[in-house]
C-alpha cells in the first residue's frame, strides 16, 4: 500500500512515469512525513528537476523548500545528502556541506541542526547541487539506474516545527545553466568550473525569492529489473544511505597576510579567451608583471613607466581606476598552505571576468607535475557580489586577473579575499614540548600537515590530488591517533579504504576515479592499511572498523599466497610494486614485499588471536615462518644488510633503508643483527638519496620515471657501497625500526632532517627529498616518532586499558606532552632524571634500564634510569 505524501501533492502523473508517493511505513503515526528510523528507512525519496536530461553530464541544480513557521523551535534536525555534493543554505547562508566521499553503494548522510538560522515567519532551505559527470579526485561515478547516479540528485528528511521538510513536491528545483566545468588533464583532482554570475538569480538562496518562479521538483526513480519505480531508500545505486562517521568540517578563516596589485596593459599580459583554463590565465598575467616589475629594460608597452605594485599590503582589499585596455592583476600570500572554500567580493562591471590561479608555493615555483588549480567568475555587475568556492581547494597563494569590460576608466574592487578552511578539527589539548624547539616545531608541523590532508579523508595532498590513497593514509591515522582526542578520522580510514576488487586486493586509491576505474593498484599499499587497521586495534580495541576489516584483511594476505615462492618469499609480485619514491628494487623476489606481508601476517594474527579467531591466527602464523626462513636468502653477510632482491637465484647488489628496517619490524630478523643494521642504514656516510621521480642532484626528473616505467631499473649510484634512503613516506617505517632496536637516539638525528622542509613561511612536510609538493600528508611521521618513541606512550593493552610510558629523551634535558587515549588525556613531563606521569588508566613504566614497574591510574613520579 502507498500513500500521498503530503496535502501539498496531488499525486500527479510525472513526465517520467514516476508519482508522488512512499511506503506507508516511512510516515510517522501522526500522518507526518517521519524522520529517518535507526533502521534507516526515509519518509522522502531521491528528487530532481522536472526538465532535467540523465545525459550524465556535468550538472548543478538549485532546490528550494519555503515554510512558514510559528515560532522558531529549539532544534531542527536536517537530514540530508546528494549526488555528488551537496552545499545547504538556510534563508541565504550556507550552513552545511556534504556529504563526505565515499563509495556509492555506500554513500553518507549528514544530520544539521539548523534552527539558529530560522525566524518566525517564512524560512527556506536551499541546496546547490552538483553532480560532477565523470569520475574525479573526490567522487566515485555510480552505475546508473535510470536518472539515479546519472544527474544531480538530492535527498533530504526532517520535520521543522512540525512542518514536513523532506525531499518531495513541496520542493522547487532547475538546472542552472551558470556553471562551465574546465576539461581536467594529467593528476588534476577536480575540474575547475567558470560561474557566470548573470545566469545565477543572485537571491535565489533567500526566502524573499518567487518559489512559483520555479517548477516542484519530480521524484528520481530508479529502472533497474525489479526497481518498480521506487525513488524511496533503498534503492540502486545507493541503495540506504549510511550516517556521516567523521567531524563537521570548519576552521579558520585566513585572509592573505601580504597583497600586491599591479595594473598592466593586455599587450603585457596577452589576450586570453574563454577556452582558456583561468589558472592558466591569471598566472601568465603575474609572471608578466614579475617579469615587468624585476627587469629595468623592460617598461609597461602603454605607459613606458614599470608596473611596480600599485598597492600592498595585508586583508585583501584593493580598489583601483582601471583602464579598458588594462587588466587589474592581484597577488595573494596567505603565508601558509591552507585548504578550503576561496571566497572575495567583487564590485566592477557587468561580464567584467575574474581568473583565479591557485599555487601551492608561488605562481612561479613549476613542476611537470604542478595541476592547474582555480576559478572563472564572470561578474553579474550593479553593485557588490560575493563568491564563495563550490570546491575545497589548497594553496599557499593565489592569483587572481580581473579583466573589466566597456570603454573608458572602470572602478574594480576586490574585498575580503580569504579561504574559510574546511578540515576535520583537531580536538583536545595533545601536545610535545621539549628543551629543543626545533624539534617542538617538528611535531606542530607534522599535525598541521595532516590536519591540512583531513578534509573529508585522508587526502595526499590538497594541492594536487586531493585523492584518498589507501597506503598514505597509515600516516594520518597515527598522527590523528597521537594528536587528536577524536578518533573519527583514523577509525574512518578503516572503513572508506575497506573496498577490495574481485580479487581481494584494495585500490591504490579509494572512492574516486582510480577505484572507479580499475586497472592496476599498488599492492603494498593493501599491506599499510592492513597496519592501520591493527593500530586502531591497539589504541582502540576491537572497535566494529577493525572486526568488519579482518575479512578484508585475510583477502588481501590471501592474494599474496600466489606468489609465494619454494621458499615461503614473494616473487615476481604484478601491479606497481612501489615502495615509496625512493628507488627500492624490487624486482623477482623482493624483500621489502616479503616483509611489509610478513609484518601484516603477524598484525593480523594478533587481532585474530585476540578475536578469539585462533584457526585464522595460525594460518597467518604459519605463512610468516615459511617466509622468515626464507628470507635468510636475502641477507649479504659481507655488508651485514639485507639485499633489495634475488632474481634468478642471485642476490642483486642494492639494498636500502627500506627493506632493511620492514625486515626488522616484520620478525623476519633475529635480534642480535638489529644493532647493526640500524647503525648502517643509519649512517649518513653510507646513505644516498635516489628516487624514481627524482634527479641525481635532487630535483624533479618526469623523463627519469617514463625510463624507469619501461624499464629497466636505472642504478646511477654506487649499489656495492652505498644505502639508498628511504623517502618521507616509508621514513616511518624506519623509525618504527629504530625504536623497535632501542636506537632513540638514530631516530631523533633522523627526525630532525624533517627542519629542511619549514623554511619561507611553511609549516608543513613536503611530500620528497628536493621536490614534490609543500604539503604531503604521508610526511608527518615526526609528530607520531615523538610522542610514542620519545615521550613513551603506547598502549600495552589493546583498547588503552593499560598504557605503556618509557619515556627516551636521548639527548634532550626535558621533554613534556600530553597524547588521547579512550579514557581520557595521559600527560608526561621528563626533567633532571625524574619522570611525571598522570594516566586515567593503569600502565606499564619502563625505565631507561628496561626494568618495567606495574602501577595504578593517577599520578606518578619516578625516576627515569630504573623503576
Amino acid at each position: 500500500m502507498a500513500v500521498d505524501v503530503g496535502a501539498d501533492a496531488v499525486n500527479p502523473q510525472h513526465r517520467d512515469g514516476a508519482r508522488w508517493s512512499i511506503p506507508a511505513k516511512g510516515r510517522a503515526p501522526d500522518g507526518a512525513p517521519a524522520q529517518p528510523s535507526e533502521k534507516g528507512e526515509w519518509p522522502g525519496g531521491w528528487i530532481g528537476p522536472a526538465a532535467q536530461e540523465a545525459d550524465g553530464g556535468f550538472g548543478r541544480v538549485l532546490f528550494r523548500r519555503t515554510f512558514d513557521l510559528a515560532e522558531v523551535p529549539r532544534d531542527a534536525l536536517v537530514r540530508i545528502t546528494g549526488d555528488s555534493r551537496y552545499i545547504l543554505f538556510v534563508n541565504g547562508t550556507e550552513t552545511a556541506r556534504g556529504p563526505q566521499r565515499s563509495q556509492p553503494h555506500r554513500m553518507r548522510y549528514d544530520e544539521w541542526d539548523v534552527a539558529g538560522h530560522l525566524t518566525a515567519g517564512r524560512n527556506t532551505l536551499a541546496v546547490l547541487v552538483t553532480y560532477f559527470g565523470e569520475s574525479n579526485a573526490i567522487w566515485h561515478r555510480p552505475v546508473a539506474s535510470g536518472r539515479l547516479g546519472a544527474a544531480p540528485a538530492l535527498l533530504v528528511a526532517g520535520t521543522i516545527g512540525g512542518v514536513p521538510v523532506s525531499s518531495g513536491p513541496a520542493w522547487r528545483a532547475v538546472r542552472s545553466d551558470a556553471w562551465v566545468p574546465f576539461a581536467r588533464q594529467g593528476i588534476e583532482g577536480v575540474a575547475a568550473t567558470c560561474l557566470d554570475a548573470r545566469r545565477l538569480p543572485a537571491d535565489w538562496t533567500t526566502r524573499d525569492f518567487p518559489d512559483a518562479a520555479w517548477p516542484p521538483a519530480v521524484p528520481l526513480t530508479a529502472a533497474h529489473r525489479g526497481a518498480t519505480g521506487r525513488w524511496v531508500p533503498p534503492v540502486a545505486p545507493y541503495l540506504r544511505p549510511l550516517p556521516r562517521n567523521i567531524p563537521p568540517l570548519g576552521g579558520e578563516t585566513v585572509h592573505p597576510v601580504t597583497v600586491r596589485a599591479f595594473t598592466l596593459s593586455r599587450a603585457a599580459t596577452g589576450e586570453t579567451d574563454d577556452a582558456e583554463h583561468p589558472a592558466l590565465s591569471a598566472a601568465s598575467a603575474l609572471t608578466a608583471a614579475s617579469t615587468l616589475s624585476a627587469t629595468s629594460a623592460l617598461t609597461d608597452p602603454a605607459s613606458g613607466r614599470l608596473p611596480k605594485p600599485v598597492a600592498s599590503g595585508a586583508g585583501g582589499t584593493v580598489t583601483l581606476q582601471v583602464a579598458a585596455d588594462k587588466d587589474l592583476v592581484v597577488a595573494l600570500d596567505f603565508g601558509r598552505v591552507v585548504v578550503g572554500a576561496f571566497a572575495f567580493t567583487l564590485d566592477a562591471p557587468e561580464g567584467t571576468v575574474v581568473d583565479v590561479a591557485f599555487h601551492e608555493r608561488s605562481a612561479h615555483a613549476i613542476d611537470a607535475l604542478v595541476p592547474r588549480s582555480g576559478l572563472r567568475y564572470i561578474a553579474r555587475g550593479g553593485g557588490a557580489e560575493s563568491y564563495r568556492s563550490p570546491e575545497t581547494d589548497g594553496m599557499r597563494s593565489a592569483t587572481i586577473r580581473v579583466r573589466p569590460v566597456g570603454p573608458g576608466q572602470r572602478t574594480v574592487s576586490v574585498t575580503g579575499t580569504h579561504v574559510s578552511e574546511l578540515l576535520q578539527p583537531m580536538a583536545g589539548d595533545a601536545s610535545f614540548e621539549s628543551d629543543d624547539p626545533a624539534l617542538d616545531a617538528l611535531w606542530r608541523a607534522g599535525v598541521r600537515t595532516v590536519h591540512a590532508n583531513s578534509s573529508d579523508a585522508f587526502t595526499d595532498c590538497p594541492s594536487r590530488e586531493q585523492r584518498a590513497w589507501v597506503g598514505d593514509g597509515v600516516v594520518h591515522q597515527a598522527v590523528h591517533l597521537v594528536a587528536n582526542h577524536d578518533w573519527r578520522a583514523a577509525r574512518a580510514y578503516l572503513d572508506l579504504a575497506r573496498s577490495p576488487r574481485p580479487d581481494g586486493l584494495l585500490p591504490m586509491s579509494v572512492a574516486g576515479d582510480f577505484e572507479q576505474a580499475g586497472g592496476t593498484t599498488i599492492p603494498s599499499w593493501s599491506l599499510h592499511w592492513i597496519h592501520g587497521l591493527h593500530t586502531l586495534f591497539r589504541y582502540a580495541g576491537l572497535v566494529p572498523e577493525v572486526r568488519r576489516g579482518l575479512a578484508t584483511a585475510r583477502g588481501v594476505l590471501e592474494w599474496f599466497t600466489d606468489y609465494v615462492d619454494h621458499r615461503g618469499t614473494l616473487d615476481d609480485v604484478p601491479h606497481w610494486n612501489l615502495i615509496d619514491w625512493s628507488s627500492v628494487i624490487t624486482e623477482g623476489r623482493s624483500a621489502a614485499i616479503t616483509a611489509l606481508w610478513c609484518r601484516a601476517l603477524r598484525e593480523y594474527a594478533e587481532v585474530c588471536r585476540y578475536a578469539g579467531d585462533r584457526d585464522s591466527a595460525r594460518w597467518a602464523n604459519g605463512l610468516h615462518a615459511k617466509a622468515a626462513n626464507g628470507f635468510a636468502d636475502f641477507w649479504d653477510a659481507k655488508r651485514g644488510l639485507y639485499v633489495d632482491c634475488v632474481v634468478d637465484d642471485r642476490p642483486l647488489s642494492p639494498v636500502s633503508q627500506a627493506t632493511n628496517a620492514a625486515a626488522i619490524v616484520s620478525g623476519v630478523v633475529p635480534r642480535t643483527r638489529w644493532s647493526g643494521i640500524v647503525d648502517r642504514i643509519s649512517d649518513p656516510g653510507r646513505l644516498v638519496i635516489r628516487s624514481w621521480l627524482g634527479a641525481a642532484d635532487g630535483g624533479l626528473d618526469t623523463a627519469k620515471w617514463s625510463r624507469v616505467s619501461a624499464g629497466p631499473w636505472e642504478i646511477d649510484w654506487d649499489a656495492h657501497t652505498r644505502i639508498v634512503r628511504a623517502e618521507p613516506f616509508f621514513s616511518y617505517v624506519v623509525h618504527d625500526a629504530y625504536a623497535l632496536a632501542g636506537r632513540t637516539d638514530a631516530l631523533l638525528t633522523a627526525v630532525r632532517d624533517w627542519t629542511v622542509f619549514l623554511h619561507d613561511g611553511f609549516d608543513t612536510f613536503g611530500e620528497a627529498w628536493g621536490w614534490g609538493t609543500p604539503c604531503h600528508g604521508w610526511s608527518a611521521t615526526p609528530t607520531k616518532d615523538l610522542t610514542r618513541y620519545v615521550l613513551g606512550v603506547t598502549p600495552d593493552v589493546p583498547g588503552f586499558e593499560v598504557a605503556r610510558v618509557a619515556p627516551r629523551p636521548g639527548g634532550l634535558r626535558r621533554i613534556t606532552g600530553r597524547t588521547p587515549t579512550p579514557h581520557g588525556t595521559l600527560a608526561v613531563t621528563v626533567e633532571d632524571g625524574l619522570v611525571e606521569v598522570t594516566s586515567p588508566v593503569p600502565m606499564a613504566f619502563v625505565a631507561l634500564d628496561g626494568t618495567e614497574l606495574r602501577l595504578p591510574a593517577g599520578d606518578h613520579r619516578l625516576k627515569l634510569g630504573s623503576a
